[in-house]
């Protein structure tokens, strides 16, 4: 009697119709593997179109729990096919169950195989790791060996290179003299086109604020018309129900006159 939340999932839904024709619609399984809602409602509305019943609904209609559009479905779908026998509450909470179990346990698959990778990867690094140390320690000794040699040489250098400190601290004092006034150029410069990049955004700001409540607007409108629309449709079903109603009072007239 729920059809908001109850069938959101599709669950009832696919069960009724496998019930109603096996082997054109998809059964509760299948359709229960998928995680997508909006791929479980296709899947039935799939089925449904194959029995010539796919009116009223769509995906988003039955994933949103849309209780007129979906009453609307289930009627025409009883109206076609008057001989549906509902799933029992004992089938219904099984099949429930078993969607149950199925997540459980692709679940934990899922988190054994993601420790199972962890692990390999933890052993592969570890060996890598291993290699890499092993081949810097022989590297190390080579280099030990050679570096006496040229720590003598590096001294020599070295006292080359204070002589040439001593010479290049003049040209960088200088050096850093001239950077000084070019950094306060950039400074100045760059204070500028902050101001100009600041009043230009302000100004795109204000188009952006003038955009926004001109798309605001017009998203009203749609809303209000939207909402037109499901009166209307709310309207017609009310009207097809009565009408409905009305024909099977005439028949049961008609069956009690014949009797």
């Amino acid at each position: 009697s729920n059809f908001e939340s109850d069938i959101q999932d599709s669950a009832i839904y696919a069960a009724l119709l496998h019930e109603l024709a096996p082997k054109q619609c998809s059964s509760p399984d299948v359709v229960a593997a998928s995680n997508d809602l909006h791929q479980r409602a296709e899947a039935v509305l799939q089925g449904a179109g194959n029995l010539g019943c796919r009116e009223f609904v769509t995906a988003a209609d039955i994933v949103a729990g849309n209780g007129k559009l979906n009453l609307a479905f289930v009627a025409n779908l009883f109206n076609k096919h008057p001989g549906i026998q509902l799933p029992s509450e004992e089938e219904l909470r099984m099949l429930s169950q078993s969607e149950a179990d199925m997540r459980a346990s692709i679940t934990n698959l899922t988190t054994r195989k993601s420790e199972l990778e962890a692990t390999l990867h933890a052993a592969t690094s570890a060996q890598e790791d291993l290699t890499r140390r092993l081949s810097e320690t022989q590297d190390v000794l080579g280099q030990l060996q050679t570096g006496q040699a040229l720590i003598a040489e590096e001294l020599e250098s070295a006292r080359a290179q204070c002589c040439a400190l001593a010479e290049s601290k003049a040209a960088l004092e200088a050096q850093r003299a001239a950077d000084a006034a070019a950094l306060a150029a950039a400074q100045a410069d760059a204070a500028r086109q902050a101001r100009d990049a600041q009043a230009a955004l302000e100004q795109e700001r204000t188009a952006a604020a003038a955009a926004g409540a001109k798309a605001k607007a017009e998203l009203d409108a749609a809303k209000a018309q939207l909402t037109t629309l499901r009166v209307k449709a709310a309207e017609s079903l009310d009207v097809m129900m009565a009408e409905k109603a009305q024909q099977q009072e005439i028949m049961d007239t008609t069956k009690a006159e014949l009797d």
